[in-house]
């Protein structure tokens, strides 16, 4: 149903005709009008116990919203989101999403807890600290929730967002420490993006990936900042740090992080390890992990 522009109404009908089906994997709902029946009907779909869906988009409702003269409630439709175990993409782009959008969103995304994707692009996220606030906030209210988020999250794309776009002026905090290691817990963030960013990828054991804008950083400051210690130290500690999450990290995480990895999951480990273009990368992940 992608760009068909369907109105509040017919949207409903078509969601209600799709509610229970078991074949239906992946439901494009871009540049749709959302409103408070299509809204409910949508509900009724990823409420259905036969419900199989794996990815849902949801992009551009804003600028609908504005030609039909009705405010898209954006709280409301986070808040009324049931639980759905299907579910493992979500992509809401261009929404026109404020940093206490994303706040509530993330607080909320235990009503999926096998969302391994979550797609934020091109929406007004300034600051990516009140991210990792709601988070940590979220996670320690409730621990049953955060273990059923953190596990699962791989990639959460913040491309052409104010936070990510701001990259290339960011000043470059101290590393951690002078070797590249896995610190025990969450560095504390002080404001700056790249800190915030480093606890993201520490709070969220197999997120991997965010964005290719933040790729671009990385691959442009590794090259760049060779001269400068102190700049090019962080920078190889962020790719450690999404290196380790792409090929095992989580396996030193929760409460079993000091025992031994088992030998059957070594041939899984290693053959990520070949994914990485660079062999000190690779050898820095094994190491760690060893």
């Amino acid at each position: 149903l992608k760009n068909t522009y369907l109105d509040d109404l017919t949207l409903s009908i078509l969601l209600e005709s799709i509610r229970g089906n078991v074949t239906l994997h992946t439901l494009q709902l871009s540049f749709c009008d959302f409103g408070p029946y299509s809204m409910h009907s949508l509900q009724r779909v990823l409420s259905h116990p036969n419900c199989r869906l794996q990815e849902l988009e949801l992009s551009n409702h804003v600028a609908i919203s504005r030609m039909s003269h009705r405010s898209f409630d954006m709280s409301n439709f986070i808040l009324s989101m049931p639980i759905n175990t299907s579910l493992t993409s979500l992509h809401l782009t261009k929404q026109g999403l404020v940093d206490q959008d994303v706040d509530l969103l993330l607080q909320n995304l235990w009503r999926f807890p096998n969302l391994m994707n979550l797609d934020l692009q091109l929406n007004q996220l300034l600051d990516l600290t009140k991210v990792v606030g709601s988070i940590g906030g979220g996670s320690q209210s409730n621990p049953v929730r955060r273990t059923s988020i953190h596990d699962r999250l791989c990639r959460l794309d913040l491309d052409y967002n104010d936070c990510m776009m701001e990259l290339t002026t960011t000043q470059f905090p101290t590393p951690p420490t002078q070797d590249v290691v896995v610190p025990d817990g969450p560095t504390t963030s002080t404001g700056s993006t790249l800190l915030a960013i480093l606890e993201l990828l520490h709070m969220f054991p197999r997120l991997a990936d965010l964005g290719q804008e933040f790729r671009q950083f990385l691959e442009s400051n590794a090259s760049s900042t060779m001269e400068n210690h102190h700049e090019y130290g962080f920078t190889r500690y962020l790719q450690h740090c999404l290196d380790m999450n792409q090929c095992g990290g989580f396996l030193l995480t929760g409460s079993s992080s000091r025992e031994k990895i088992p030998l059957s999951i070594w041939p899984l480990i290693l053959a990520k390890t070949q994914e990485l273009d660079q062999v000190s990368r690779q050898a820095n992940v094994v190491y760690h992990l060893l």
